[in-house]
């Protein structure tokens, strides 16, 4: 089943302050129940998940030395959680190295011409655009590339005909309770696409 949305990027999640595209899960571990539970996904349950763990003698010993104890029948809930949690520590380790960019902006700080030079000419000219008349840094600044807001990026408004894009409206009373809306947009950094 086709998703209305490509998923974003998990490189340099642990930064994030706000997951998915419409800021509905404010931790990285929450962020990871939803694609187990949806049905247009992985189409699980709390308890098809604990069955998964508790059936595999592998995956059951991980889990009883990462939480202490065995998954319990009943507690599904909790042992999703926990799961979550798990998908959630090892995607905080999801770091992007460093790109030929960083080794530019560092030659251009340390005032060494010959390792700027390196940057290509073609690259040169994009970023050029991006920091001039292309304004991309008005929303991606930092070493992250974000300002860690929303916003409009341009997708149509209806996803196929007749069914409008929610955007962030069924996130919002969520995010208004909790502590900020911002997340962070797709670094500009070597990512996979699913189109």
């Amino acid at each position: 089943m086709a998703l209305d949305r490509n998923a974003p990027s998990l490189w340099n999640a642990a930064h994030e302050r706000w997951y998915r595209w419409d800021g509905a899960a404010d931790s990285i571990w929450s962020q990871a129940i939803r694609p187990l539970l949806d049905p247009r996904e992985m189409a699980g349950s709390a308890a098809h998940v604990e069955a998964v763990v508790a059936a595999d003698p592998d995956l059951a010993c991980r889990f009883e030395r990462a939480f202490g104890r065995p998954t319990t029948r009943g507690d599904s809930e909790r042992t999703l959680v926990d799961v979550a949690k798990a998908i959630g520590a090892f995607v905080g380790t999801l770091v992007s190295g460093r790109t030929a960019f960083d080794e530019f902006r560092d030659a251009l700080v340390a005032g060494d011409r010959r390792a700027a030079a390196r940057y290509p000419a073609d690259a040169q000219r994009g970023l050029r655009l991006f920091v001039g008349p292309g304004r991309c840094t008005t929303c991606h600044v930092g070493p992250m590339f974000t300002h860690g807001e929303f916003g409009d990026i341009g997708l149509p408004f209806f996803v196929r005909p007749g069914q409008v894009d929610p955007g962030r409206t069924p996130a919002s009373p969520r995010c208004a309770r909790a502590r900020s809306t911002c997340c962070r947009v797709t670094p500009i950094r070597p990512t996979a696409t699913s189109r």
